[in-house]
């Protein structure tokens, strides 16, 4: 957790300037307790294997249906994707 703000000064004081990593608010804001709600900047650690946050809720039964057919789809050959091109296309003139 992040230290306090430092007390507010006299009125028309002038604070210090913020170093890099700090977050300014004013200071009629913070005198009533308001707090950022920013992220902090600087490095932050990225690993490649970790699906994005935007990732489907898991409980949307549609989400996981279309992940699902989008896995499988992906998994397949060229040959096997052309035949199910051919199938579908056969489904979609008889109906």
């Amino acid at each position: 957790m992040p230290p306090p703000p430092p007390p507010p000064g006299p009125p028309g004081a002038r604070r210090p300037r913020a170093t890099a990593n700090e977050d300014w608010i004013c200071p009629e804001c913070e005198m009533r307790g308001a707090r950022t709600n920013r992220w902090k900047l600087g490095p932050v650690p990225l690993d490649i294997n970790v699906p994005p946050p935007s990732t489907p809720d898991a409980e949307d039964p549609v989400a996981v249906a279309t992940r699902d057919v989008t896995r499988q789809l992906s998994q397949l050959s060229f040959p096997q994707l052309l035949l199910l091109t051919a199938d579908l296309i056969r489904w979609s003139k008889k109906c």
